[in-house]
């Protein structure tokens, strides 16, 4: 299973409530031609990181998303 189908198994649970929460993930990529970001958006993936990154570039992301992940459950409906 490469990173694309693993990401659609995560979303399909998603979607059944075998999982009760949405999974972020993020994507590493050396190829990040347009089509290569089409398909992963089509896959489910929530960010691509292009190689080559830095350990900061990715853990600034990771935050970004947990904190957004945070203030959407605490956000009033």
């Amino acid at each position: 299973m490469n990173g694309l189908d693993c990401c659609r198994k995560i979303r399909e649970l998603e979607a059944t409530g075998q999982l009760t929460r949405h999974i972020p993930v993020i994507l590493t990529t050396a190829n990040v031609r347009l089509e290569q970001r089409e398909h992963a958006e089509q896959a489910g993936v929530d960010f691509v990181l292009p190689k080559p990154f830095t350990v900061n570039d990715l853990l600034d992301k990771v935050w970004t998303m947990l904190n957004h992940e945070t203030s959407e459950k605490s956000a009033p409906p």
